[in-house]
């Protein structure tokens, strides 16, 4: 496990001790007391480790000189972890398939994202306002911050017949811009979607008035779930079909 300033590398556990050489001097940090550890990872800067613990909470620590920074109480057994791109929230997977979004600075928990299918697949878009969870016979794409879905894909077969297809989500990717996402299946094909951007102060700006779902589905998308009403603006008259404001 490399960090991304190629400076430091963890080569392994010992007992509680998690050892961190730095490159180049071969100089030795020792991350202990840390019990029986699940999963680590460096942050995109190369500046701090997630430790995630069998039990007890997650601990991210300086990984330059080993010292506790921040404790992150309440989940238990993780078994994945992934940050965002500037290291400000950090999505970790636990024992019950529910992945808890964390804000890193604050140390604090954003939102928990249940009921997934699989948790196989856990990555942020580049500007952080997506995480795709999933694997197996769907992905779904949340908002990390308020936990609302925005998009689903499937496996093919996936709902043919009220029979699951062969034909599994094996990983996904987005597009260094965030526009585009990849899926990849495990018959070799890949897949690439349009990313919504949920833009909504730029939306609710060009509107004199709330959408309908029907509005929303039929100019917007049939796909992606109306996100909420924008503050200031009339109902639409005549539906009654609006999603209450957040």
């Amino acid at each position: 496990m490399e960090d991304l300033l190629d400076q430091q590398i963890a080569i392994g556990i010992e007992g509680d001790v998690i050892r961190l050489r730095g490159l180049p001097d071969d100089r030795i940090t020792d991350v202990g007391n840390i019990g029986q550890s699940a999963v680590a990872a460096f942050d995109p800067a190369g500046q701090r480790l997630v430790v995630a613990q069998e039990s007890g909470p997650m601990l991210i620590v300086d990984a330059r000189t080993g010292k506790e920074s921040r404790r992150l109480e309440g989940q238990i057994g993780v078994g994945r972890v992934e940050f965002n791109n500037d290291g400000t929230q950090l999505a970790a997977v636990g024992q019950d398939g529910a992945t808890w979004i964390w804000d890193t600075d604050a140390g604090e928990r954003i939102q928990v994202l249940r009921g997934l299918d699989s948790t196989a697949v856990l990555t942020f878009s580049p500007d952080g306002g997506q995480i795709m969870v999933g694997g197996g016979h769907s992905v779904r794409v949340f908002d990390p911050v308020t936990g609302q879905e925005l998009m689903k894909f499937e496996s093919k077969g996936a709902a043919c017949c009220g029979v699951l297809g062969d034909q599994l989500i094996t990983a996904t990717s987005y597009s260094a811009d965030g526009t585009r996402i990849l899926i990849f299946h495990s018959d070799g094909i890949i897949k690439v979607h349009n990313a919504f951007r949920s833009d909504i102060a730029v939306l609710c700006a060009k509107l004199t008035t709330n959408m309908s779902v029907a509005d929303w589905t039929t100019n917007i998308s049939s796909r992606v779930g109306y996100p909420r009403q924008c503050e200031g603006l009339p109902e639409p008259a005549g539906t009654g079909q609006i999603v209450p404001g957040s």
